[in-house]
């Protein structure tokens, strides 16, 4: 994945993390996942949500907003030992050879 800088303080910005999970394990990590939630919320998030793909089973996307592009800076610079805890869990129930997918989306000038 390429890291880009927008060239000014954006927002907002709406983050999407897809996960593949195995669907035998589908409620176990959407538990988890649900209690990330007040990680998200204390760093900033606006809005929380998640989604399952109905055509694609065990596909999750979990996404949020942030107020701008140097909130959410701010948030990965805010990360408490308890939060990498937290996403190692999540991480541990993704499937697939790669790393779970990140979007950050600004609405267009």
């Amino acid at each position: 994945m390429v890291s880009v800088q927008p060239a000014d303080d954006r927002g907002p910005v709406l983050i999407e993390i897809e996960y593949r999970v195995e669907p035998a394990r589908l409620s176990e990590f959407v538990s988890a996942l649900r209690g990330f939630r007040s990680s998200r919320q204390r760093d900033g998030a606006i809005r929380w949500d998640v989604w399952e793909d109905v055509a694609e089973p065990g596909r999750i996307v979990e996404s949020f907003v942030v107020e701008s592009w140097v909130e959410h800076q701010r948030q990965h610079a805010r990360v408490t030992h308890a939060d990498l805890r937290d996403q190692q869990l999540l991480n541990a129930f993704h499937v697939g050879d790669r790393p779970p997918v990140v979007w950050h989306l600004l609405r267009p000038l």
